[in-house]
């Protein structure tokens, strides 16, 4: 067996388990409609609450720099000890 006899043969395998775990995910769907739909829906609210996480700490860090910009130095930064 060559080395491009081996490559196509692994390459049909390849296609033949993908077509074997897209038939058994068909076959789940078809009998499990409610689980999957609620499995999908479950997934986009976690997709959306992570990016509202997100969306939020990238709010909140842009107000601490522009909050930071705006402080000025405690009084305790101008006491100098006098010698």
């Amino acid at each position: 067996m060559t080395d491009s006899d081996t490559i196509s043969f692994i390459r049909r395998l390849d296609r033949q388990e993908l077509w074997l775990v897209l038939r058994t995910q068909i076959a789940e769907y078809n009998h499990h409609r409610l689980l999957h739909l609620g499995f999908i829906f479950s997934l986009g609210i976690a997709t959306s609450t992570l990016l509202c996480i997100l969306v939020l700490n990238h709010a909140s860090k842009q107000q601490y720099q522009q909050a930071n910009a705006q402080l000025t130095s405690p009084v305790g930064f101008y006491i100098v000890w006098a010698s």
